[in-house]
């Protein structure tokens, strides 16, 4: 593993790296776009990976590894800003918007958390606030696939409250996990 987390300027020097060669890179929310890479559920097989933004746990760390197989990893873990509510909600509210004008208001988990840089955990918890803030409606869920509406019945108070207190809990563990990838020793980050 190469350890690129102090880099100046992370992204001129993944480009230096894309130019030199067969590279996959895992970068999610608007990181992917301005690197071109690609979120954990499209990762393919390559000898060289780069770790753009920083995992938001273990084990989806682990699966974007094992996914990709690779020989050796660039580790840059760039925060990708979407650990606080107001920022992963906003993140949340905006592709739900789009996924019930475009897309008939389904949608996958694993691709709302690769776009939000969440684990699928904290996804479901942002809906269910959503939902009962009455901002939209959760229609169901089948095989990791969410039907979703625009619009809903708000819930109690106590049952936002809650939702929204679990979802900060969720959040700020992805919080130290990503803390913990930026400080710990490079080559005790998958071995762990």
């Amino acid at each position: 593993m190469v350890d690129c987390r102090h880099a100046p300027d992370p992204q001129a020097a993944l480009t230096r790296l894309q130019a030199a060669g067969d590279l996959e890179v895992w970068a999610e929310t608007v990181h992917g776009e301005a690197t071109g890479g690609r979120p954990r559920h499209e990762l393919q097989p390559a000898p060289v990976l780069a770790i753009y933004t920083a995992p938001p746990f273990y084990d989806v760390l682990r699966a974007a590894v094992a996914r990709v197989a690779p020989e050796r990893v660039y580790l840059f873990a760039v925060d990708p800003g979407m650990d606080r509510p107001q920022a992963f909600l906003r993140r949340l509210a905006g592709l739900v918007h789009h996924i019930v004008r475009a897309k008939a208001g389904r949608a996958s988990l694993t691709e709302l958390a690769a776009a939000t840089a969440q684990r699928e955990r904290a996804v479901r918890k942002g809906l269910a606030w959503l939902a009962a803030r009455g901002d939209i409606a959760v229609l169901g869920e089948q095989d990791g696939v969410v039907e979703l509406a625009r619009g809903g019945t708000p819930g109690a108070p106590d049952e936002l409250r809650a939702c929204g207190l679990q979802l900060r809990a969720l959040l700020d563990e992805t919080a130290s996990y990503r803390d913990y990838v930026a400080h710990v020793d490079k080559d005790a980050l998958i071995s762990d």
